[in-house]
């Protein structure tokens, strides 16, 4: 048995959620406080849907597809792909307020994506990251990560 069609693809989950929730706020007989529930949901459904890099319609926002670039442009472009647990990773860090230890990580791509990995893998992708600069390490803790790097030092070489 195949995954729910949400698990495969987050934004056609939540487009069909935003859509849902549209519907069902417009019927008639519909009360005051069900219509408040209901917009408060599509609030959260089209920030979910932000944080994944498309609007509540389903369209890509600023992450573009490649199969909807054109091809003069694809051949430009660097020919290596971006590590999906990368990309996990650092929602699973968005999602909690920008910084989580190692366990919380663990359990978020768990409940997130339904990855379940090795600690010693997961350690390994965070320090990739930090040294890209795509995370940093929190200060004075240990195995705390957080989104927003440092800004870079430049060095006071002599020329």
């Amino acid at each position: 048995m195949g995954q729910p069609a949400g698990r495969k693809d987050h934004s056609a989950f939540l487009a069909e959620l935003a859509a849902a929730l549209q519907e069902s706020q417009a019927r008639p007989g519909v009360s005051a406080e069900e219509r408040g529930r209901h917009a408060r949901w599509l609030e959260h459904a089209q920030a979910l849907s932000e944080l994944f890099g498309a609007d509540a319609t389903g369209s890509a926002g600023a992450t573009t597809p490649e199969h909807a670039l054109p091809p003069a442009l694809l051949k430009e472009l660097s020919p290596r792909k971006r590590d999906q647990l990368e990309q996990q990773i650092v929602a699973v860090l968005a999602a909690s307020d920008g910084s989580a230890d190692l366990d919380h990580i663990l359990i978020g791509l768990y409940r997130g994506y339904g990855v379940i990995a090795k600690r010693r893998v997961i350690q390994n992708k965070l320090w990739r990251l930090v040294r890209t600069g795509r995370i940093r390490k929190a200060k004075n803790t240990r195995n705390v990560f957080a989104l927003n790097a440092p800004k870079e030092r430049r060095s006071k070489r002599k020329r």
